[in-house]
């Protein structure tokens, strides 16, 4: 499974991690695979969910304006579902780029 890095285009060399169960946008520092994540397709509305690379059993979530790195209660956990799902679009600063949009 291929593993992503994702680099901020506004803040230059920094990148999307996970520190103590939260998501971040930081320079490199700290454990290399707090900084991986895999992408698992969700349905077929272009939706993607970031896996972390390191915990495999948790997704980074958007939940009380935090992004946490969290586990689904169960598998029928459809707010999980719905708030570790993004929509990958084309960049918005950068075509060559990509944006993450919340579901």
């Amino acid at each position: 499974m291929d593993r992503f890095q994702f680099e901020s285009f506004n803040f230059r060399h920094h990148f999307i991690r996970h520190r103590n169960f939260q998501g971040e946008l930081t320079r490199k520092e700290g454990p290399a695979e707090d900084f991986f994540f895999t992408l698992e397709r969700r349905g077929s509305q272009g939706l993607v969910a970031l896996r972390s690379a390191n915990f495999r059993a948790r997704f980074l979530r958007h939940r009380d304006s935090r992004v946490l790195l969290e586990r689904p209660s169960g598998s029928e956990d459809r707010l999980f579902q719905q708030d570790s799902s993004f929509f990958l679009e084309p960049g918005l600063a950068d075509p060559n780029g990509f944006s993450l949009n919340a579901a």
